[in-house]
């Protein structure tokens, strides 16, 4: 429900002439405020002690600093270009991506992730991937 009237929100600031980078930074500069008064001041201690690991450091680089602006940003941008409804049924499908990357990146050869790739646990992830989508794609047609 607040991630709709976020994007709502977002939707009629951009119609009203904000600009998808002034509207991603009010966004990225009010969630750091928030996380901010949120976290526990010994999460901040764990984080640096985690991020002492190369690996580590460098995915989290990786995903928070490259591959999540550039979705935000896209995701911004397109709410800017069309109908909110549409945007949303699009960014939906998101879950289906993190089931398909996150198998993939938790295969043997590659070994990135820990997911189980057992049959059952693999069926119980697309029986819930089919009831998100499909229920996301029964509410955008309604």
């Amino acid at each position: 429900m607040l991630t709709a009237l976020s994007h709502l929100f977002a939707k009629a600031a951009l119609d009203d002439g904000l600009t998808v980078w002034m509207t991603y930074s009010i966004r990225a500069a009010a969630m750091a405020v928030a996380f901010a008064f949120l976290a526990k001041p010994a999460a901040f201690l764990e984080l640096l002690q985690v991020l002492r690991k190369w690996r580590t450091l460098a995915l989290m680089l990786i995903a928070d600093f490259l591959l999540a602006p550039v979705a935000s940003i896209s995701l911004t941008r397109a709410t800017g270009l069309g109908a909110i409804s549409l945007v949303a049924a699009f960014a939906a499908t998101r879950p289906f991506f993190v089931f398909m990357v996150s198998s993939l990146f938790s295969i043997d050869r590659i070994k990135l992730l820990n997911e189980p790739l057992e049959r059952d646990t693999l069926s119980l992830k697309v029986i819930a991937l089919v009831m998100i989508v499909g229920g996301i794609a029964a509410l955008s047609l309604l």
